[in-house]
C-alpha cells in the first residue's frame, strides 16, 4: 500500500471513529464526491451517485427550506454552518454541516469542501439539559449550585423569591450571605465534611433573607460528579418550612397551655373543695352552737363573719383565676411602684395594727400581666393574716438592676412551710406535696404569665421573704 492509499485509509478510519463524513463539490459541473462515512451517515449505498436533490431527500421535511436557504446564502458568500435533522431508515438523527467555498475572480463559486458530523447524542444531552433547567426553574423549592469551594454558580427563581437576592447578585458569592448566626462553627464544619466526602447532607437550617428576615428551610445538599467520578459541583435544594415550624411551635404552645390549664384547674378544684368545705363546716358548727346558746354569741358571730369573708376571698380568687386562665396572657406595662403604694395603702386600712416599711423608687415600669397588682396585694395580706404576732411587721423593697425589677416582701411571722413552697416552685402538685392556699397559687400563676420569677427564702430571724422578679419595660431597662 502506497502512502496515498495509507493516508486515505487512515482518514476513513478517523472519520468513522468521529462520526464525521466529508465531501467535495465541483460547483461548475455539480460533481459531488462523498466519503464512506457520509454514505453511512445518510444511509445511502456506497458508490451511488449523490445529487443535491438526493441529499435533500434525507433531510427532515421540516428542515429542508432552512437547509436550501443556507446553501443558497453560501453560494453568495455567506458561511455555511448549519445543524439540522435527517431521516435514515425511519430514525431521526441530528447532523452538523460546515463548508467552505472557493470563488473565481468574478465572484462565482467554483469549488467547495465540507464536513458532516453526527451530533444526535449532543443534541439529546442539550435537550435533557433544557428540560432539566426548565424543571429547576419551575420548581417551587429554592435551588442553587456551587463549585467545590462553595461559590454559587447558579440560582433558580425560587431562590430569588425566598432569599431576596437576585441570581445575578448571588452568583459568585458564598451561601454564607444567608447566614443567620443561629448555628455554630461545628454545624458548618460537619456539613462540609459530609458533602466533601461524597455524602448527602440533610438538615433544617435557619437562614436570613437579604433584608434580614429569619426563615427556616429543610435543606438537602448533594454532590454532583464529573465523568471521572470526582466531585464537580454541589446542588442545594431548600424547602421553606417557616410557616410549618411556626404552626408546630403554636401547636406545642397550645399543648403546653392545655396541660398547664388542666394542672391549674386541678389545683383550683382541690383547694376550693377543701376551703369551701372547711369554711362551711366552721360556719355551720358555730351557727349550731350559737343557736343552742353555747359559748359567747359575739365570738361565734365573729368567727362566722371571718369565714364568710374567707368565702368572699375564695370567690374573688376564683373569678380572677377564670379571667387569667380563660384567655391568652394579657401583658402590658405597669408602674410597679404605684401598684405597691396602692396595695400598702389598702393593707393599712384593713390591718391598722400592722407596720409596713417600704423602700422603693418613685416609679418602676415593668412588663407584666395587667392583674399583677392582685399578686402583690395577696402577698402583703398573707404576710399579715398568717402572722402570729400582735403587731406584724412587713418590709417591702423594690429595686432595679440589669433590666430587672425585684420586689421583695418580708414578714416576721412563722414563715411559709416548705411543703407549701415546693409545689409552687414546680408549678405542679402531686399526692404527697401540695399547697393549701389558693392565694399563693394565684400569685405564682400571675408571675409566670408575666414572664417573671417567684422565689421564697427564710427571713432572719424568722418569717419568709417572697421575691417577684419582673422585666423592666424597654424604656426603663
Amino acid at each position: 500500500m502506497d502512502n496515498a492509499s495509507h493516508r486515505a485509509t487512515h482518514l476513513a478510519q478517523v472519520q468513522e471513529i468521529a462520526d464525521i463524513g466529508s465531501w467535495e463539490l465541483d460547483v461548475r459541473t455539480d460533481e459531488l464526491t462523498w466519503s464512506d462515512e457520509c454514505y453511512r451517515l445518510f444511509g445511502i449505498p456506497r458508490g451511488e451517485t449523490v445529487t443535491f436533490e438526493r441529499f435533500l431527500d434525507r433531510v427532515h421535511p421540516d428542515d429542508r427550506d432552512r437547509v436550501v436557504d443556507a446553501w443558497d446564502a453560501a453560494l453568495e458568500g455567506d458561511p455555511y454552518d448549519i445543524t439540522h435533522r435527517i431521516v435514515v431508515d425511519g430514525a431521526t438523527l441530528w447532523v452538523r454541516e460546515k463548508a467552505e467555498l472557493e470563488f473565481d475572480g468574478s465572484g462565482e463559486p467554483v469549488y467547495g469542501v465540507g464536513v458532516v458530523q453526527d451530533v444526535t447524542d449532543r443534541k439529546e444531552r442539550e435537550r435533557e439539559l433544557r428540560v432539566f433547567r426548565k424543571a429547576v426553574e419551575a420548581a417551587g423549592h429554592s435551588i442553587y449550585f456551587t463549585d467545590r469551594s462553595g461559590t454559587i454558580k447558579y440560582a433558580n427563581p425560587a431562590f430569588e423569591e425566598s432569599t431576596g437576592f437576585t441570581a445575578e447578585e448571588a452568583t459568585g458569592l458564598n451561601p454564607r450571605i444567608l447566614k443567620s448566626g443561629e448555628h455554630d462553627a461545628d454545624y458548618y464544619e460537619e456539613l462540609w465534611e459530609s458533602i466533601l466526602s461524597g455524602e448527602t447532607w440533610h438538615s433544617e437550617i435557619v437562614n436570613n433573607t437579604k433584608s434580614g428576615e429569619r426563615y427556616v428551610v429543610d435543606q438537602t445538599i448533594a454532590p454532583v460528579y464529573d465523568e471521572d467520578g470526582s466531585i464537580h459541583r454541589f446542588v442545594a435544594v431548600n424547602s421553606d418550612i417557616t410557616d410549618r415550624k411556626r404552626r408546630e411551635e403554636m401547636l406545642a404552645a397550645e399543648r403546653d397551655r392545655a396541660t398547664e390549664l388542666r394542672q391549674r384547674l386541678s389545683v383550683v378544684n382541690r383547694i376550693m373543695r377543701h376551703d369551701l368545705r372547711s369554711a362551711v363546716t366552721i360556719i355551720k358548727g358555730n351557727a349550731d352552737l350559737a343557736a343552742d346558746g353555747q359559748g359567747d354569741l359575739a365570738e361565734r358571730l365573729a368567727t362566722i363573719r371571718g369565714e364568710a369573708d374567707a368565702l368572699l376571698r375564695i370567690g374573688e380568687n376564683a373569678r380572677l383565676i377564670e379571667r387569667t386562665l380563660s384567655s391568652a396572657p394579657r401583658r402590658t406595662t405597669v408602674d410597679l411602684a404605684e401598684v405597691v403604694r396602692t396595695a400598702v395603702a389598702d393593707l393599712a386600712d384593713s390591718y391598722p395594727n400592722a407596720t409596713v416599711d417600704v423602700t422603693m423608687p418613685r416609679q418602676c415600669v415593668v412588663d407584666a400581666h395587667d392583674e399583677i397588682g392582685v399578686a402583690v396585694a395577696n402577698l402583703l395580706q398573707n404576710a399579715v393574716v398568717h402572722n402570729d404576732t400582735a403587731e406584724p411587721t412587713v418590709t417591702v423593697t423594690l429595686s432595679t438592676e440589669d433590666g430587672l425589677a425585684d420586689l421583695s416582701i418580708a414578714d416576721d411571722g412563722p414563715g411559709i412551710p416548705d411543703a407549701e413552697v415546693v409545689p409552687l416552685e414546680r408549678d405542679v402538685e402531686d399526692p404527697l406535696e401540695h399547697s393549701s392556699g389558693l392565694g399563693l397559687w394565684v400569685v405564682s400563676w400571675l408571675v409566670r404569665v408575666s414572664a417573671g420569677d417567684l422565689s421564697f427564702e427564710a427571713n432572719d430571724p424568722r418569717g419568709t421573704v417572697v421575691t417577684i422578679g419582673l422585666g423592666l419595660a424597654d424604656d426603663q431597662a
